[in-house]
């Protein structure tokens, strides 16, 4: 209100504001007006802005492991209901075709997830006592966000401030373990029985693997709790509680009572076909899945260059309140849902072109959903027919994973502008007036209409209990790819720097693998590396390559696959940061190293602090060493020197933004200012000051050469060395002699201890990295574990790089990388998981033929080990041909004696 009163003020008292001050005061009036406006503009506007996902991932029914084989399968048409597997239950103890028998299932139907069983514990930092003990659900979560933000192309824990925001409603896996006999139990499982299944887990597990530190909620609305999960965390963003967000939904069916209840109250599909529309629908088919998206502001999704699958324009939740039945869903709520959703998009209903239905195939809820569709899609204004499909034709329900599910398939329908097939729908419901409703349904796969604007969709889900939600996708905008010049890009000398880890020696080696069968991409190769190491984090188990094309990356990895783990060297452990020693010789060459003129085109952090210090010299000593680079022997003599410190200063300003840090420095003669600088003792003008004038009194007599060099060494401030620092000057480590005038007056003209200083830097720590700057002076001892590299050209500065991440530094990709623009690579390998299975060795799904069993076999054990009459063993047999198992199949049992 202020900005308002502000004009109200200036407007009334406008005829008597004529002097010149008066009319500043009135004009900064203003301008302070218009900067509210501004502002609370662009609060409305984040509060408002569409979102972008960046990332997508899911385990689906069948074959459907990623979401590319779940996007084939929905182009492919195909239904993807089977028979429920004997590792969920028995089917035939369950199964039974009238609806009526109490503690039975009249549908033998599912879709299910394969493999459900295994999981990468070690990956996720997970015991194996805790593992088993976890329900599968996390343990599909924790591999879909992983993969999902691979998909996203980064690191889950590359922005701590992330929401978790989870849908689920069941927990099955808890009764499969609890039922399993106590005797039979890891007594080290069970204090994990409660973290492994509680609903909260969910979401708090991944915020706990991944550090997330945004809101963390796990959300039961039944079939819709995915979709609100997904709506909440579009306003969490927006409200600033989080600056991105993880959006998930699971669900899988793990025992047979909860198919049972939803049997008795006779909500399946008999035949096991998901019929929505269809005058034959009669039920749903219950469907195994998870799916995991990631989600961000759209303008920062543009800003940081990231592929965009769909925007989220807006949502909407609501409740069904009182109506015809607890169950029933109502027609007017849905209707104000959408209305709500597309004012929450900005949007007219005529600009929307699908509409993914929640579509579950009953006689009842597909003509209560399609007039709410009518009442507000059809019936608007609009060029052609609005598009309706469900994908539970596909896949069956979902349940708590259908709303995320359907958003997954839509992101995919508007970014491909490809609408997939609805299937099953044969004889159209005649409870729905078709001839009034401006609606189709895609009997077959249908190109997006041709539209002057996004292509633009919805998505529906309705919980049984009345809480729904809709949520309302477009296109993701065009947008420009990072340009790049090729003398920025261009790898320096040819090379590039190419890197795999992974938690295990066999999980490297399939990782090598999956980047050989990799198909090659019309990319330059560092961005390729770039985009691999930004979804690779840092594990035990390492190797680089240093290569210059393409063809030479695939030769090196199958080198390195023809030999395996002989090729490997021990696994990192963890070192120290700081594990590394500089070393900073005495060398001036004549030459600068055509290194350093690289370095200073590429990256900007050399290049300020080479134009830093050059200028500082510039000033002091009117002489510009940039311009004497190609003749740096044109200058006074100690321009060499002083160039040779420039540059290398840089670099180890270079080095620790890329996190190469020493712990130890050893210098003598001129090196040790930089030696110096390294550890602290004086920063890098004063350094240059003192190494000028030794330089310039090397021109004049002694006597005036010390005095030129206290004069200057009166204003150096000098203090104690953070790190250990081996004089080259005393042949040892020195420390606090280091802050004192004494001992720079005593090394400008004393002599060089080298040998001394080497021998004790070899004696020093174990398996040490030592990085000598300048022309390679130091040789390694005999018997040293110490490995010297030298700076010279760039190769062996990527050298020192491999060394370095081989033995499990932290090295800081993303400076290494600054140039080089982000691009997510479509279908880049992921990490390969090595599964183990965790699960229960009993089927409790199938506990009475287990008990059946185990009499059956305990009988067996006495016929075979014990001395039995011919009559004993008789009624032996009698006694197993009475169980019932034997009684159904009508197959008397054979049992004989044992060897």
């Amino acid at each position: 209100m202020h900005c308002w009163k502000n004009y109200l003020l200036i407007s009334k008292h406008w005829k008597s504001m004529q002097t010149e001050n008066a009319l500043q005061d009135a004009l900064s009036l203003m301008k302070q007006s218009y900067d509210q406006l501004r502002a609370y503009r662009d609060r409305d506007y984040r509060q408002q802005e569409p979102l972008a996902i960046v990332g997508m991932a899911g385990r689906f029914p069948g074959e459907g492991r990623d979401i590319n084989a779940f996007w084939q399968m929905l182009l492919n048409g195909e239904d993807i209901v089977t028979e429920i597997p004997p590792e969920r239950w028995d089917l035939e103890e369950y199964y039974d075709p009238n609806p009526d028998v109490i503690g039975k299932i009249y549908s033998r139907w599912g879709s299910f997830v394969k493999d459900i069983d295994q999981f990468d514990a070690a990956f996720f930092g997970i015991s194996p006592q805790e593992a088993w003990s976890q329900d599968p659900q996390q343990r599909l979560l924790l591999e879909s966000c992983w993969r999902a933000f691979e998909n996203a192309g980064y690191l889950p824990g590359a922005e701590p401030d992330t929401g978790v925001f989870v849908g689920v409603c069941t927990s099955e896996y808890l009764v499969r373990i609890t039922q399993t006999p106590l005797e039979e139990l890891d007594k080290r499982t069970i204090p994990y029985f409660s973290t492994g299944n509680v609903f909260n887990a969910l979401s708090g597990r991944l915020s706990y693997v991944f550090g997330f530190q945004g809101p963390c909620v796990a959300m039961d609305t039944a079939c819709s709790s995915s979709l609100v999960a997904l709506h909440l965390a579009c306003n969490a963003i927006r409200r600033g509680e989080c600056k991105q967000a993880v959006v998930g939904g699971v669900n899988l069916q793990l025992i047979p009572e909860s198919t049972m209840a939803i049997s008795h109250a006779r909500m399946l599909s008999p035949d096991g076909r998901c019929k929505t529309f269809d005058a034959d629908a009669n039920g749903y088919v219950r469907g195994e899945g998870c799916a995991v998206i990631v989600i961000k502001r759209l303008s920062e999704a543009i800003r940081d260059n990231d592929r965009i699958h769909a925007v989220i324009r807006g949502s909407a939740v609501n409740q069904d309140g009182g109506g015809s039945g607890f169950t029933v869903p109502s027609s007017k709520a849905q209707e104000k849902l959408m209305r709500k959703a597309l004012a929450s998009a900005g949007l007219e209903p005529g600009e929307v072109d699908y509409l993914e239905a929640h579509g579950t195939g009953t006689s009842l809820g597909d003509p209560i959903e399609l007039s709410a569709v009518q009442a507000v899609y059809g019936a608007a204004a609009r060029q052609r027919p609005l598009w309706v499909g469900s994908v539970k034709t596909n896949i069956g329900h979902l349940e708590a994973a259908a709303g995320i599910t359907g958003v997954v398939k839509t992101a995919m329908s508007v970014k491909n502008r490809i609408i997939p097939a609805h299937l099953h729908l044969k004889n159209p419901n005649h409870r729905i007036p078709w001839s009034r409703y401006n609606i189709q349904v895609p009997q077959q796969q249908q190109k997006w209409p041709e539209v002057n604007r996004p292509a633009r969709a919805a998505v529906s889900a309705f919980g049984f209990s009345g809480t729904n939600a809709h949520v309302i996708l477009e296109s993701a905008p065009e947008t420009k790819q990072d340009t790049y010049t090729p003398g920025k890009i261009t790898p320096i000398d040819g090379y590039h720097f190419f890197s795999l880890s992974a938690r295990s020696a066999d999980a490297l080696i399939e990782y090598a693998d999956k980047h050989l069968a990799f198909p090659d991409q019309d990319l330059p190769l560092n961005i390729f590396c770039k985009a691999v190491q930004r979804i690779n984090p840092l594990m035990r188990y390492r190797k680089h390559f240093i290569v210059q094309t393409i063809e030479d990356l695939k030769q090196q990895l199958q080198q390195f696959l023809d030999q395996g783990t002989d090729a490997l060297d021990e696994p990192a452990n963890g070192r120290e940061q700081y594990a590394t020693a500089f070393i900073f010789n005495d060398n001036a060459d004549k030459e600068i190293p055509a290194l350093y003129k690289s370095l200073y085109e590429r990256f900007a952090t050399f290049a300020a602090s080479v134009d830093e210090h050059a200028g500082f010299i510039r000033k002091n000593k009117g002489t510009d060493i940039l311009k004497l680079l190609d003749n740096i022997t044109a200058g006074p003599e100690w321009t060499i020197p002083a160039a040779h410190f420039v540059f290398q200063y840089a670099l180890t300003v270079l080095l620790k933004e890329w996190t190469v840090l020493p712990d130890r420095v050893l210098g003598y003669g001129r090196g040790e200012y930089l030696a110096a600088t390294a550890a602290g003792v004086m920063n890098a003008e004063d350094a240059l000051r003192l190494l000028i004038a030794r330089e310039e009194g090397k021109t004049t007599t002694p006597e005036i050469a010390a005095e030129m060099f206290a004069n200057v060494l009166d204003y150096v401030v000098l203090r104690t060395p953070v790190i250990p620092f081996i004089s080259g000057t005393e042949g040892k480590e020195v420390k606090k002699e280091l802050a004192t005038r004494e001992y720079w007056l005593a090394h400008a003209t004393g002599k060089i201890s080298l040998d001394a200083a080497v021998a004790l830097l070899h004696t020093v720590g174990s398996d040490k990295i030592c990085l000598e700057f300048g022309a390679t002076t130091i040789q390694p001892a005999a018997g040293s574990k110490h490995r010297f590299h030298t700076v010279e050209h760039y190769r062996s500065l990527l050298e020192i790089l491999g060394d370095l991440y081989d033995s499990g530094f932290e090295l800081d990709w993303n400076a290494f990388y600054e140039q080089v623009p982000v691009q997510v690579i479509d279908g880049l390998p992921g990490y390969p998981f090595q599964l183990k299975r965790y699960w229960p060795d009993e089927n409790i799904g199938n506990s009475k033929r287990a008990d059946r069993r185990n009499k059956k076999q305990l009988l067996e054990y006495l016929y075979n080990t014990a001395s039995w009459t011919e009559e004993e063993r008789a009624m032996i047999v009698n006694v197993v041909n009475r169980l019932p198992e034997y009684q159904e199949s009508r197959q008397p049992a054979q049992l004989s004696m044992t060897d």
